[in-house]
């Protein structure tokens, strides 16, 4: 997508024709803006995601999941159970980081 600047506008064009084509021009630089936000935030993600399943698998130490789920409850027990296992076809492994990789 090329986001050059709009031509000098025609003295004889409609002044509405020509306020369309810079808002025209506005919104591509918007799009082009929100793109990179979201590549940036596509790289961010996967190192601080991957740190947050570390610190999981370290505060979690040797406590069973049966322990886990006595103090915490089943679904921080089950969590805790997927990152130890570093499952390849868990939900992070299988969709969410191969798509923030394909996106950055």
């Amino acid at each position: 997508m090329t986001t050059t600047m709009p031509p000098t506008p025609d003295p004889e064009d409609d002044p509405f024709d020509q306020v369309e084509r810079q808002i025209d021009w506005v919104e591509q630089l918007e799009n082009v803006r929100i793109r990179h936000e979201t590549l940036s935030a596509s790289r961010d993600v996967i190192p601080y995601v991957e740190a947050l399943r570390e610190s999981i698998i370290k505060l979690a130490g040797r406590q069973t999941h049966e322990d886990l789920r006595l103090l915490y409850g089943s679904n921080v027990a089950d969590l805790v159970d997927a990152v130890r296992r570093r499952d390849p076809d868990d939900s992070w492994n299988g969709t969410i980081k191969p798509a923030l990789l394909r996106e950055g």
